[in-house]
């Protein structure tokens, strides 16, 4: 006898199921605003397009540099989407700690709030992969091609990405804390986070 799935397998797919089912439901509660699900699932799908339109695909790595706020999540939800890697920076490390960790990644992509720029730029110059800066809010860098994210999801189609994810492939990376040597990256696959 054979068993069927019929819970969804990766965090995407969860989103849509609980979207199509209480799409007016709030699914995150920030600052005193409310996302319903229908709108995270509409807005990381728009974010998955644009990025597509970018260049990111499946396997392509971005690393995230936010602390905990709704664009970290629409940039995560949005290259899940896409079969993409996430990788969670931490927003205090700086020089040889930030530019070891997003070359160790291969991160070709990067989100990353305004008020952090100055830490990544001065970095940059060691980071020859890393080809786009997703900036939260507003700013930019000389010599690497920088979108606003919030550009990315009003131009982004909400068109459903028509693509199906591998669920034991990886969709994250995290980094340990490094306290015996070099942080070390951990992966996690779409079925598991």
């Amino acid at each position: 006898m054979s068993t069927q799935i019929t819970e969804p397998t990766t965090v995407t797919a969860l989103l849509d199921l609980r979207a199509a089912e209480s799409g007016d439901q709030p699914f995150l509660l920030f600052g005193g605003q409310s996302t319903s699900y229908a709108e995270m699932a509409r807005r990381t799908t728009a974010l998955a397009n644009a990025l597509a339109e970018l260049g990111m695909g499946e396997g392509d790595r971005i690393a995230i540099m936010s602390a905990n706020r709704p664009e970290f999540l629409d940039a995560w939800f949005a290259s899940a989407r896409l079969g993409a890697i996430e990788i969670p920076v931490n927003t205090a490390l700086r020089g040889r700690f930030l530019s070891y960790l997003l070359a160790d990644s291969g991160a070709r992509f990067l989100a990353v709030e305004a008020e952090l720029l100055d830490h990544v730029d001065a970095v940059l110059d060691q980071l020859p992969a890393l080809e786009t800066i997703i900036v939260i809010g507003e700013g930019s860098l000389p010599g690497r091609r920088c979108v606003a994210l919030a550009d990315l999801v009003a131009a982004g189609s909400p068109a459903p990405i028509e693509m199906q994810v591998d669920v034991t492939q990886t969709a994250v990376i995290g980094y340990t804390s490094g306290t015996t040597g070099p942080s070390k990256g951990l992966t996690l696959s779409h079925r598991a986070a």
